[in-house]
């Protein structure tokens, strides 16, 4: 009969062993001597490190990939805008349209309803940002109230507490409107 095994390499397995291994333990003559000498000749093995989780680096790859698109985002933003004019709405939805020409910022509008003199006022506050080492000029402040639709329905401009801003400073500001239309869903804040 024909061993099938016979053509295939034998990789330590279970095979048989070939004429050239040379195993200490295997010869029945050599005694303590020899085993000792054999083991003394032996490296030591090396500590095996261990293999990095792939859950790990998925982990750091994304983190680059967020902090490159976040910066991407806020260092290229007028590219970005002439690129794709609908980035406009994701700079709103993160409160970060309201960067003026001149270096200005309006903070997030904070609104409250009350009554003043009896008559039902809506009160929007926040404050100004000079970005620029200048004095800058501070432009009327316009509120506007949006339906459902995104349209203007009420729509309201002030001037602001000072007209010019010190260099990298900030001020508040603060719009009334009065009797506020009942249709509008939010608010938008911006130069007029």
């Amino acid at each position: 009969m024909v061993d099938p095994d016979e053509d295939r390499p034998d990789f330590g397995g279970t095979g048989k062993k070939s004429d050239g291994d040379d195993d200490l333990d295997d010869d029945p003559l050599a005694g303590d001597e020899a085993k000792s000498a054999g083991k003394a000749d032996k490296k030591k093995p090396k500590k095996k490190s261990k293999p990095i989780d792939p859950a790990y680096i998925t982990a750091g790859v994304l983190t680059v990939i967020a902090i490159l698109i976040g910066s991407m985002l806020f260092l290229a933003r007028d590219q970005l805008a002439e690129l794709w004019p609908g980035i406009e709405g994701v700079y709103e939805a993160l409160n970060l349209d309201d960067e003026d020409a001149q270096g200005l910022r309006l903070s997030a509008p904070q609104p409250v309803r009350i009554m003043k003199a009896g008559v039902q006022t809506l009160v929007v506050s926040g404050f100004i940002t000079n970005l620029t080492p200048e004095v800058q000029t501070v432009p009327n402040i316009k509120l506007m109230l949006v339906n459902k639709d995104n349209e203007v329905v009420q729509e309201t401009s002030q001037a602001p507490a000072s007209p010019v801003i010190d260099p990298n400073s900030t001020m508040p500001y603060r719009i009334e409107l009065q009797l506020p239309v009942e249709t509008a869903q939010s608010l938008r804040v911006d130069w007029d």
